[in-house]
């Protein structure tokens, strides 16, 4: 391995706005990204996470982070319910690999602070929640069969808010908010959809909601 493409650790410092303490974290080693001669484009780094748009911000980008967080500290065994752990107080446990105290446990926690740590709360509660609704109707379903099904639909919700609330907020346009809602609703939009159903086989008249399959031919429900 040459020099222009050795993993570098970079650390970072950052000072919290209402205590002046000074927090350190680190990336994790990355691979810098400079061959041949300059291009006059920014140096590029490779995430040490996968795409949040796979959730991975909930559920971790490897089996050992996803294990981690479904498992239970007092058996130290994976939760045969499906669930994500959580405390006597509904709220995510302490991470003990964690370089920093008092740094909860969730799919991936760097920079972590209240809004991160509110957030994740709530997405681990929606995923248990989801969970519990799937085994009414699936009560026969193991617990990892729930917790993968339970996963998709946290994935399809994060995707969602992106689409049709998040983006439509910051590209706050006529244009950009009928790009984004019919990204996920069609052309046809979301009251049509509402009222006649799904029309077609294609996503451009009534969206990618309720496709039978997604881009990709894996089937998704």
């Amino acid at each position: 391995m040459d020099r222009a493409t050795r993993p570098i650790p970079i650390a970072f410092r950052s000072r919290t706005a209402t205590t002046g303490r000074t927090v350190p974290w680190r990336c994790c080693a990355q691979s810098r990204r400079r061959a041949g001669p300059p291009t006059g484009r920014p140096t590029a780094y490779a995430n040490v996470e996968t795409h949040w748009w796979d959730a991975s911000q909930i559920y971790g980008s490897s089996l050992k982070r996803q294990t981690q967080i479904r498992t239970d500290p007092a058996t130290g065994s994976v939760r045969p319910d499906g669930k994500i752990h959580l405390d006597e107080r509904g709220l995510l446990p302490i991470d003990d690999t964690s370089k920093l105290s008092g740094v909860e446990l969730a799919g991936a926690n760097g920079n972590w602070w209240i809004g991160l740590s509110i957030m994740h709360t709530v997405f681990a509660r929606e995923h248990n929640a989801i969970v519990d609704r799937l085994r009414i109707d699936h009560p026969d379903k193991p617990g990892e069969w729930l917790f993968q099904k339970a996963r998709l639909v946290i994935a399809a919700l994060i995707a969602k808010i992106h689409t049709v609330e998040w983006t439509p907020a910051l590209m706050n346009s006529p244009d950009g908010r009928l790009a984004m809602r019919g990204n996920f609703y069609g052309l046809l939009g979301e009251e049509f959809k509402n009222a006649y159903g799904r029309v077609g086989e294609g996503e451009i008249l009534p969206g990618s909601r309720g496709l039978p399959r997604s881009i990709m031919p894996r089937p998704t429900r």
